[in-house]
């Protein structure tokens, strides 16, 4: 069981960091005058009709290659931790 923990800590903090960033984007989050991608994301919405597009590509580029990198992270740890494939 010790040897999952670290597996399943990147994958829950993966599905946090998405939460975070979706209820963020729902106005739902945290504080406004707390920086966060979601909110960010949000605002970028009203400045994409004015062909201002780089203000949303940036946190969502972000929020992704963070959600990607640690899921992938957890995944290594797993091949690592357990190299006969058994699933925890």
């Amino acid at each position: 069981m010790i040897p999952s923990v670290p597996v399943l800590f990147t994958l829950n903090a993966a599905d946090a960091v998405l939460v975070l960033g979706g209820l963020g984007f729902l106005g739902l989050g945290l504080p406004a005058e707390t920086p966060e991608w979601g909110h960010d994301l949000q605002q970028a919405l009203g400045a994409l009709p004015t062909g201002i597009w780089w203000t949303a590509l940036f946190p969502g580029l972000a929020l992704t290659l963070m959600v990607v990198g640690l899921s992938l992270l957890g995944e290594g740890l797993n091949e690592w931790l357990n190299p006969k494939g058994d699933v925890f």
